[in-house]
C-alpha cells in the first residue's frame, strides 16, 4: 500500500499537468516495488515521490525522458533559483532527490520502460549529506521567534513556528504528524515522533504547548486520531513546499532574515 501522502503528491502533480496518467501509474508501480523489495519507510517513500514529482517540472515526461532530458532536469533542479524563482533547494534536498532519481531510472531500465544506458545513470553524482544543517532553534534567537510569532496571522502558522523552534523536528515529522501523536498534560505537551529511527521518540514541548492548544481549538474538524495536525486554509495537509512558504513570508514581514524552516 502506497502512503496516502505519496499518492496525494502524485495526484497534485497530475492535476498540475506535470505528470501524464502513464507517468503517474508507472511511478506508483515503482514506489510499491521499492517499498517491498527495499523495506522503505513511509517517510522515505513520500520523499521519493516528492523528488520525482519536483523533477517533473523540468522534463517533458519522467518515464519517456532521454538521458539529455534527465541531465537537463537535474541541472535545473540544482540551480540557484529552482525552488521558487528566488532561492535554490538545500544540499540535502538535492542529495535525496538525486538518490531517488537514480534508483527510479535504474528501475525503469530494468523494467523495460527506458532505453537510457545504465552507465549514464550510475555516473550521476549526488552531493554529500550536509551534516551541519542547523535546526530552527540554532538559527533563530527567542526574540526572532517571538517577532515572527507576533507577525503570524493564523494560529496554525504560530503553532508550526514554535514546534519547529522548540522541538527541532524534521519536516517529515511536521507534515506527517497526526493528533494521536500529540498528548497534552499539565506540563505542556509531548510529541511522539519516529522520523529519524523508525522508533518512537518523545519530544517534550513547553513553549509550543499554548500555540498548539490554540490551533487545536481553531482546528476545522476533529483534532483527534489520524487527522493531520497541520493543514492549510483549504483543509489539506501541509507538504514540504506548502508548509514553509507562509512562515518564510511571515519572517520577512517581521524583518527576520533567517528562515524559521529547516527544510530545503
Amino acid at each position: 500500500m502506497i502512503p496516502q501522502k505519496a499518492q496525494r503528491i502524485i495526484l497534485l502533480a497530475r492535476e498540475a499537468k506535470r505528470l501524464s496518467d502513464r507517468d503517474a501509474t508507472i511511478l506508483l508501480d515503482f514506489l510499491a516495488d521499492v517499498r517491498v523489495t527495499r523495506g522503505l519507510s513511509d517517510e522515505r517513500i513520500n520523499a521519493y515521490a516528492m523528488a520525482v514529482c519536483r523533477m517533473s517540472r523540468w522534463m517533458p515526461s519522467i518515464v519517456d525522458a532521454s538521458a539529455t532530458d534527465l541531465y537537463a532536469g537535474i541541472a535545473a533542479f540544482r540551480g540557484p533559483t529552482a525552488k521558487d524563482g528566488e532561492t535554490g533547494y538545500s544540499q540535502n534536498t538535492v542529495q535525496m532527490a538525486i538518490v531517488a532519481l537514480k534508483l527510479f531510472y535504474l528501475w525503469l531500465i530494468e523494467s523495460g520502460y527506458s532505453e537510457i544506458p545504465p552507465q549514464r545513470i550510475t555516473r550521476i553524482k549526488a552531493p554529500p549529506v550536509d551534516t551541519k544543517t542547523k535546526t530552527a532553534g540554532e538559527m533563530l534567537s527567542a526574540e526572532d521567534v517571538q517577532a515572527i510569532a507576533d507577525a503570524c496571522r493564523r494560529s496554525v502558522d504560530r503553532a508550526i513556528l514554535w514546534t519547529l523552534y522548540e522541538g527541532g523536528p524534521r519536516v517529515g515529522s511536521i507534515t506527517d504528524l497526526r493528533w494521536r501523536q500529540v498528548t497534552f498534560d499539565r506540563h505542556g505537551c509531548v510529541l511522539n515522533l519516529d522520523d529519524k529511527t523508525d522508533k518512537p521518540r518523545y519530544v517534550r514541548l513547553i513553549m509550543a504547548a499554548k500555540p498548539l492548544a490554540a490551533w487545536r481549538a481553531d482546528y476545522p474538524g476533529s483534532p483527534t486520531g489520524e487527522s493531520p495536525v497541520f493543514i492549510s486554509k483549504y483543509g489539506r495537509p501541509f507538504t514540504r513546499d506548502g508548509g514553509d512558504e507562509p512562515l518564510r513570508r511571515t519572517a520577512k514581514r517581521a524583518g527576520v532574515e533567517s528562515s524559521p524552516c529547516t527544510w530545503g
